[in-house]
This record gives structure tokens, C-alpha cells and sequence, in this order.
């Protein structure tokens, strides 16, 4: 580090000087030390001289600011006593520094107090109230201070709040063109009402179809029926024919048995006598008429198993004809039951067809009042499409966001104060879900919301009592009740959390009329025609 060593002596009294302190001091003359350069000087502290090493910091005008460098801890010593020196000098200059002790004895402060009692009494009293002023102010501040930190640590404000589940959307239940439109908006209707007629000309075209075909379908199964009645006959009598025929091929086998015995006999008796009685030739004749009835008697016995087969096979209801055998009974019950199959797929689409025939007609699910019309008579709707929202009384449900950071202070059964600005109104909620349980789509519940990477949080509100005349859609005020987390300081303040889902005993329901809205009731002719009804009848299910 360069050093220079300055030609100037610094008094620290004189007027060479400003603002000495323990890091330094200003320079009222010109320094033949550039800025950022070290110089070697002597201070005078009352005439006490001291070496310093100090470092140009700035000039300007003639004036340069200095801080001291590498000071031995003598020389900081002797400039601290210095400094504290001058730092006692004219404290007080009260008189209390240069009274006597017998003054001070004698109870005398001040020669001014003693020969002047008036005026400055005033002051000093004036002086006191003015203090106690200020010192009372400043109680009131802390206090208020403390009262709105101690609100906002027990209380929570929901940001961009709104009405959101006190109606219920109705929707198509089959895709069709509008043919009536039997509601208007703030009419009031009841369950069961008509809202909307649809035409399907695809619908009841199929409808017509399956019921021709289903027509069909049931002349086939009675001619089935009626073929598989005759088939059946036709093997009973075929079954008593085989009987019979097991029957005489028996006695023909037991005659030819017979025979055979008689046969033998005559061989038999025929035999010692050949060549001195009877001739071998004679002998041969009798012989082969036995082999020839042993003949006869063999096909005989096939004949009776045969026969015997064939009555076995008619048990079945299969008939041997000849070299092949015929199973016409099972065929006619397989076309049978298909036949019946194909009916009974008809009668349960006939059925469904009906069902969605009845579905033309789009009811009010239940009494309320008409809050939106989305749709016109021509229009075409699909299934699933909003056609009307329908305002209900009773319990509902609000909505809004708090910050990810404020999410943690609030959960379900803390009770909530709501306000609705644009009507004066104010209501009592309560918090049945935090986070992504809250997410609403149209008042319905979604599950988007997962929380990692929101700047804000969902709040749902439950809201069991909402007075008429407050449609969905309305902006909120919503403060929530998180209270102290101190048990003594809510049981003080009466703060405690709710049930969300109340009971409330049941009461009459009573529908006022909301402002500048017509009520015309509207009543439907059911769900199902007397035309849709017969066809159910006709076509039920077996």
C-alpha cells in the first residue's frame, strides 16, 4: 500500500477540521493527496499531537472527506477520550453543574425559579398535559393496532366469490328437434312439468320396424311351435309302429326258431339211417334245409335288434329311416329357440325405443323457478345438451379462491359470513371443502385442481338457508372465521366450528315470487303416451 506523507497538521479545535469522529473527518483545505492515496499527518487533540494514516475518499470544493487507516490502539485511545470529552462539554449547561452544595441542600434550583413562579409553571404543566397527550394517543394506537392484527389473524377474506349451486341444469336425455318450448324465464314450475317436446322422425321410424319385425318374429315362433307340435305326433305314432314291429320280428324269429328245432330233430333221427335206410342224398336235403333255417334264424334275430334300435332311437325323437337316421324334432326345437331369442331381443328394444320415445318430453326434475332458457323452438339438441336451469331455494353453495399462503388457516366447519353487495344482503356459510374438492364447473363438482402449482386455493361454502330472489351467479363477499388457535381466546370470543351438513327439521315449503318475474304455472301430460303404453303392454317381456 502506497503511503504520502502530508505537509498539513490537523488541529482537532482549529478550523482546518469537521466532523471528526473514530472513523474519520472532513478536511476544509486542500490535501496534496489524491483521492484513494494513504497519508502520513499529525492530529493536535488539545495540543496533544498524535500520528494518523488516513485515505482520501472524495474531493470536492476545495474539501475532502478522509477515513483513518492502520490507527495503533494508542492513538485510538486518546482520540475516544477526545471525543467523550467533548461529547460531556456544555451537556447541561443547567445550573445544577455550578450550584453549591449548601444551594442544593436548601432545596434551591434555580435562581430563575426562585424569583419567577408564574409563568413558567404554566409551561411546565402545559409541557405535561401535552405529553400525557401524546403518551394516551399512542396507548390508542398500539391498542387499535393489536385489535386489527388480533382480526386479521382470526378472520379470512375470500377472493372472487360467487353463487354457484342453487340450480339445476336440465339436459337432454335423447337428441332431437325442439317442437315446444312450454317455459320462460322466472316461470315457476314443479316436477313432472313439461319444458320441452322433441321430435325424432329416426326414432319412431325405428320404433314402427322393430315392432313389424318383432310382428314377424312371433308368427315364426307359432309356426315353429306348430311344426315341432306335428313332429312330435308324427314319432308317437312312429314310436308304437316300432313297437309293433319289434313284436313280429319277434314271433317271425320264434317261428323260424321253431322250425330250426324241428329241423334238427329230423337230422338228427336221419342220420343212423343213411345208407341202409335212407339215401345220403335224402339226408343232404334235410341237412341244408337245417342250415338254411339256422340261416333265417340269424337274420331274424338282426332284424329284432333292429327293430329294437330303431324304437330306442324314437325315444329320442330320432326316426331311422332306412340307411340314415333323421332328427327332425331337434332341428325344429333350434329353429324354435332362436325364433324366441329373436323375439325376445325385439320386445326389449321395443321396450328401450319406448323408453327413449318418452324421453321427447323433457321434465322438470323438480320445483323451482326457471332461471335460464338455453335453447328455442327448431333448434336440434343431442343428448347431454342444457336445455333449462331451474332456481331452487333452500341450501346452496358459494365459491371462491384464497391465496396458496392462507390456504393452510382454513378448513371444513368454520363458519363464514356472506354478503351480497348488489341486494344488501347478508347470509351465514359454512367451509365444506378446501382444495380441489371445492373446483365447480357450472355448480357441478370437478376434480382439475391438484394444488401444485396454483398461485390460489378453492373454497366451497355451504349456505343452508338462501332467501329468495338471490340468483345463481351473483357476486360474494365472504369472510371466513379461521379464529385465535388460542382454545381460551375463541372460547372468549365464542368462536367454534360448525357441521357442514346441518339437519334441519322438515317445514312447509313456502315459494314467494321473485321482483319482475311472470309465474305461470305449467303442467305436463306424464311420461308415457296411451299409444307407448298399449305397445308396453302388447310386447312385454315373457
Amino acid at each position: 500500500m502506497s503511503s504520502h506523507t502530508s505537509g498539513i497538521q490537523f488541529d482537532a479545535d482549529g478550523e482546518n477540521i469537521r466532523g471528526l469522529s473514530r472513523f474519520g473527518f472532513t478536511a476544509l483545505c486542500e490535501l496534496d493527496c489524491s483521492v484513494g492515496e494513504v497519508c502520513d499527518s499529525v492530529f493536535r487533540l488539545d495540543g496533544n499531537p498524535i500520528e494518523v494514516k488516513f485515505r482520501v475518499r472524495s474531493k470536492n470544493d476545495g474539501q475532502a472527506s478522509c477515513t483513518f487507516v492502520d490507527l495503533s490502539i494508542d492513538a485510538q485511545e486518546k482520540l475516544a477520550r477526545y471525543l467523550d470529552a467533548k461529547a460531556r462539554v456544555n451537556v447541561g449547561n443547567d445550573d445544577l453543574m455550578n450550584r453549591s452544595y449548601d444551594e442544593l441542600a436548601a432545596g434551591i434550583t434555580s435562581s430563575a425559579q426562585s424569583s419567577e413562579t408564574g409563568e413558567p409553571a404554566k409551561a411546565q404543566t402545559y409541557v405535561k398535559s401535552l405529553a400525557m397527550l401524546v403518551m394516551l394517543l399512542v396507548f390508542v394506537g398500539l391498542a387499535l393496532v393489536a385489535v386489527l392484527f388480533m382480526r386479521s389473524r382470526s378472520s379470512l377474506s375470500v377472493a372472487n366469490s360467487s353463487l354457484v349451486g342453487n340450480y339445476v341444469p336440465v339436459h337432454a336425455r335423447i337428441e332431437g328437434e325442439i317442437t315446444e318450448v312450454n317455459c320462460a324465464e322466472g316461470d315457476y314450475v314443479e316436477k313432472g312439468d313439461v319444458l320441452f317436446r322433441l321430435n325424432s322422425p329416426a326414432l319412431r321410424l325405428e320404433l314402427e320396424d322393430c315392432k313389424s319385425e318383432l310382428a314377424t318374429a312371433g308368427s315364426k315362433v307359432v309356426a315353429l311351435e306348430t311344426q315341432l307340435t306335428s313332429c312330435d305326433k308324427k314319432i308317437a305314432v312312429a314310436r308304437k309302429k316300432l313297437d309293433i314291429d319289434v313284436l313280429v320280428a319277434e314271433a317271425e324269429l320264434e317261428a323260424i326258431s321253431m322250425q330250426v328245432q324241428a329241423s334238427q330233430k329230423i337230422v338228427q333221427d336221419l342220420a343212423p339211417h343213411v345208407q341202409r335206410a335212407i339215401a345220403q342224398l335224402e339226408f343232404n336235403v334235410a341237412n341244408n334245409e337245417l342250415l338254411a333255417l339256422l340261416a333265417q334264424e340269424a337274420a331274424a334275430k338282426s332284424e329284432v335288434k333292429l327293430k329294437k334300435f330303431a324304437r330306442d332311437a324314437s325315444q329320442d325323437n330320432i326316426l331311422v329311416l332306412g340307411d340314415r337316421l333323421d332328427d327332425e324334432y331337434a332341428k325344429l326345437q333350434a329353429e324354435l329357440d332362436i325364433a324366441k331369442a329373436e323375439r325376445q331381443h325385439l320386445q326389449r328394444k321395443i321396450g328401450m325405443l319406448a323408453d327413449h320415445e318418452s324421453q321427447l318430453e323433457i321434465l322438470a326434475p323438480r320445483d323451482g323457478f326457471v332461471f335460464a332458457v338455453y335453447r328455442q323452438r327448431g333448434e336440434f339438441v343431442r343428448t347431454a345438451d342444457e336445455t333449462v336451469a331451474i332456481s331452487y331455494p333452500g341450501e346452496t353453495w358459494a365459491s371462491g379462491m384464497v391465496s396458496v399462503g392462507q390456504a393452510s388457516r382454513v378448513r371444513p366447519g368454520q363458519p363464514v359470513l356472506v354478503t351480497v353487495p348488489s341486494l344488501g344482503k347478508k347470509l351465514e356459510g359454512v367451509v365444506s371443502a378446501v382444495g380441489h374438492r371445492a373446483m365447480y364447473a357450472k355448480g357441478n363438482y370437478s376434480a382439475e385442481f391438484r394444488g401444485t402449482t396454483a398461485t390460489d386455493v378453492p373454497v366451497k361454502v355451504h349456505i343452508a338457508d338462501l332467501p329468495q330472489g338471490i340468483p345463481s351467479g351473483m357476486r360474494l363477499e365472504m369472510t371466513v372465521s379461521t379464529g385465535f388457535g388460542l382454545q381460551w381466546l375463541d372460547d372468549l370470543t365464542g368462536f367454534e366450528i360448525k357441521e357442514v351438513y346441518a339437519k334441519r327439521p322438515e317445514s312447509k315449503k313456502v315459494l314467494e315470487q321473485p321482483a319482475l318475474a311472470t309465474v305461470k304455472p305449467i303442467k305436463g301430460s306424464g311420461l308415457k303416451s296411451d299409444g307407448v303404453q298399449a305397445a308396453t303392454t302388447k310386447v312385454g317381456f315373457e
